[in-house]
C-alpha cells in the first residue's frame, strides 16, 4: 500500500520569466536605450565622413581633364 501525501494541488506558483510584466517592460526599455545608443556611435562614426563630402563641388564634376576611360581585355 502506497502512502499519498496529503499537499495541496493549487500551491502559489511562481509565474514564468517571460509572462512577466517587469521582464517585457524591462526588455523595452534596454532595446530603446541600445537603439538610441547604436544611433548615436553610427552618427560620430559618419560626422567626419560627411563633413569631408561636404567640400567637394558637385558642380565641377564635369570640368575634369581627363575623364577615366575603361578598357576591356581586347583594348
Amino acid at each position: 500500500m502506497a502512502i499519498v501525501e496529503n499537499r495541496p494541488r493549487n500551491k502559489a506558483r511562481k509565474s514564468r520569466f517571460y509572462k512577466r510584466k517587469g521582464f517585457w517592460l524591462t526588455l523595452l526599455l534596454l532595446t530603446m536605450v541600445m537603439g538610441v545608443a547604436g544611433w548615436l556611435v553610427a552618427v560620430a562614426y559618419v560626422r567626419p565622413y560627411r563633413e569631408r563630402a561636404d567640400t567637394y563641388d558637385l558642380a565641377r564634376i564635369n570640368d575634369l581633364e581627363v575623364p577615366s576611360v575603361i578598357l576591356d581585355r581586347n583594348g
